[in-house]
């Protein structure tokens, strides 16, 4: 996709909005460019009284010699004062140069680090909020891209091509100026070379706008293959998947470099077709300064000097505005990305129910689901009464819709038809952060956080918990055993997904936090899975125990597990079968009984 120049408008203004807090700092980096910029003409023009100063004529038209003119008289400039004056001009000016140059380089790269900063803040906690579907594993490494990649080069766009585009823009504007003070007809020629200049920049930014659009695509491409390849290294190890993640790795890394490659040829030839163009601008001035000096006009060797030099100095900002044209398109291209993102609606969350305690009556009635843009039907009809205080097991085959109703009911995806009901309330009424908070959860997947097992422990809104508690819950999962004989005890960092323990030793954190956040509903994804067979005895203790005090949902393949639950939920494509008593449902001698005869013996 290629954006149009009032989409770049629109994105740059919105960037610039980043900095309306820094105003005095912007005010000082104009101030900066500006006094940087016409040092850079006074430098020039000073070239014109030595030079005259030194020949046979005297200088009788540069800026500096008319003020001096002004203040001190003609007389002045033979005296041996104004060659000291002279010199320490030269001094000053070389010295308010190089200040202001780098007055304006800090505080521009403070405040376009300080706009990074922000933009990747609002990135990131846009991230928390967006709809579920948004992390499908096939756009992680999009959203990483995003936060990563895209921002820093939102940082070189904001800070180089606002240091380039006002100093030279200040630089080319003194030094025109200039040059029609020095001759205002010679300079008309240079006005002749402006229609086919814009031209060519204007083609160069069209094809970086649409380059740049495609790059950054590409990139969340090239970072979700490497992050798949880095979780699933066993796995690809294991079935011999070498070849086959390089082959997919390297299809996305070579796109990326074509894209890159055309990107470089734009810019290669961009710069030598600037110059040239401006070489043929020069030798146009050049000739009429010939003609002048040969001619009834009265051109000092001080004035040509100048004026040359002056043409030599505006071919410099000339050429830049190519590379500014690049690193702006460059920049577009991340900050379309970046906002895109960030305008995404989050999560729909119009409840406003927030009961302070909730008895955990779950009732599910008619319940149809199917995945946004998909026709296949996930759940068919559901209907079940989930009693509060009660344990309730839902047993299937991969695939019968268990996690589907688990996520339905936390409110990740919305029903497509029907209804579910928390203690007779629709839960599209509760208010969408109380609702999960009377919810505790164990997931399948054993993921931790890169941080101490106390915080893992503690986490979110149980870190206020007294330390008391975590401790016992720790202890209710069997956890305290492995957490005192690690070296650092509870300040034990546990690595990237909880590396640094094994999966039995992780799904006890995650059992302990759920204890700890001992919330009326508690749902378990497979949760003692991990643990071995002693383990998992104590820890149905302790789950025993809970679940008579809480609404338990569990899904589980264990015959220890769901055994003992008040209530079975037999599923099979998406449709409940059966519903009742371990004894019950053994009676039935139908689709629960078959998969304990053929899966859950022990």
């Amino acid at each position: 996709m290629s954006l149009s120049h009032n989409q770049g408008l629109k994105l740059y203004l919105r960037l610039l909005n980043y900095v309306r807090h820094y105003w005095p700092s912007g005010c000082l980096i104009l101030f900066a460019i500006l006094i940087n910029a016409l040092t850079q003409v006074l430098l020039v023009d000073i070239t014109q009284l030595l030079v005259d100063f030194f020949g046979e004529n005297e200088g009788k038209r540069g800026v500096l010699y008319q003020i001096i003119v002004y203040f001190a008289g003609e007389d002045y400039v033979m005296d041996h004062l104004f060659r000291n004056l002279l010199l320490i001009t030269l001094v000053i000016l070389t010295f308010t140069n190089g200040l202001s140059l780098l007055a304006s380089n800090f505080a521009l790269g403070y405040i376009s680090h300080r706009i990074v900063y922000f933009i990747r803040r609002d990135v990131f906690n846009h991230l928390l909020y967006i709809p579920d579907s948004l992390f499908a594993p096939s756009r992680s490494g999009e959203l990483l891209s995003r936060i990563t990649y895209s921002t820093s080069l939102v940082t070189d766009s904001i800070t180089q091509s606002l240091q380039l585009f006002f100093r030279n823009g200040m630089i080319f504007i003194f030094i025109t100026a200039y040059l029609f003070y020095l001759n205002w007809k010679v300079s008309l020629v240079f006005l002749l070379f402006m229609p086919l200049l814009g031209f060519l920049l204007n083609e160069v930014s069209k094809r970086l706008r649409k380059l740049y659009t495609h790059i950054q695509d590409n990139m969340g491409s090239v970072t979700n293959i490497a992050s798949e390849s880095i979780a699933a290294h066993r796995e690809i190890r294991i079935y011999s998947g070498e070849d086959y993640e390089k082959k997919r790795f390297d299809g996305a890394n070579y796109h990326n470099h074509r894209l890159n490659v055309k990107i470089n040829t734009t810019n290669a030839v961009t710069t030598p077709v600037l110059q040239i163009v401006t070489g043929l601008n020069f030798v146009a001035i050049i000739w009429l300064l010939f003609i002048l000096k040969e001619g009834e006009t009265v051109i000092t060797s001080g004035q040509l000097v100048a004026y040359i030099a002056a043409v030599g100095l505006l071919a410099q900002p000339i050429r830049k505005f190519g590379a500014i044209i690049e690193i702006i398109q460059r920049g577009f291209a991340a900050a379309h990305n970046i906002f895109q993102f960030i305008d995404t609606p989050p999560e729909k969350d119009g409840g406003r129910y927030a009961p302070k305690m909730i008895d955990g009556h779950i009732q599910i009635k008619g319940v149809n689901f199917s995945y946004t843009g998909k026709q296949k039907t996930v759940l068919h009809d559901i209907h079940l009464d989930l009693e509060a205080c009660k344990s309730h097991a839902l047993i299937g085959h991969s695939g019968a819709g268990k996690s589907t109703i688990i996520a339905l009911l936390m409110r990740f995806y919305q029903c497509s038809s029907g209804k579910i009901l928390i203690d007779g309330v629709d839960i599209n009424q509760y208010n969408l952060s109380h609702l999960r908070r009377h919810i505790a959860f164990v997931p399948q997947s054993l993921l931790l956080f890169n941080d101490t097992i106390y915080n893992n422990i503690a986490y979110g809104e149980l870190a206020t918990a007294d330390k008391k508690k975590v401790i016992a819950a720790a202890e209710a999962a069997h956890a305290l055993e492995f957490i005192d004989n690690l070296p650092q005890g509870w300040k034990s960092v546990v690595g990237t997904e909880g590396v640094v323990l094994s999966e039995g030793q992780k799904q006890r954190i995650l059992i302990a936090r759920a204890l700890l956040k001992n919330a009326p509903i508690l749902i378990l994804d497979e949760a003692t899975s991990a643990l071995d067979n002693e383990d998992e005895y104590y820890m149905q203790q302790a789950l025993g125990y809970f679940t008579r005090q809480h609404t338990a949902i569990i899904i589980a393949h264990r015959l220890t597990t769901i055994k003992n639950a008040d209530q079975i939920i037999a599923m099979r494509q998406g449709k409940v079968i059966e519903v009742g008593t371990h004894d019950e449902l053994l009676a039935h001698n139908n689709y629960y009984a078959r998969l304990y005869q053929q899966k859950f013996q022990d």
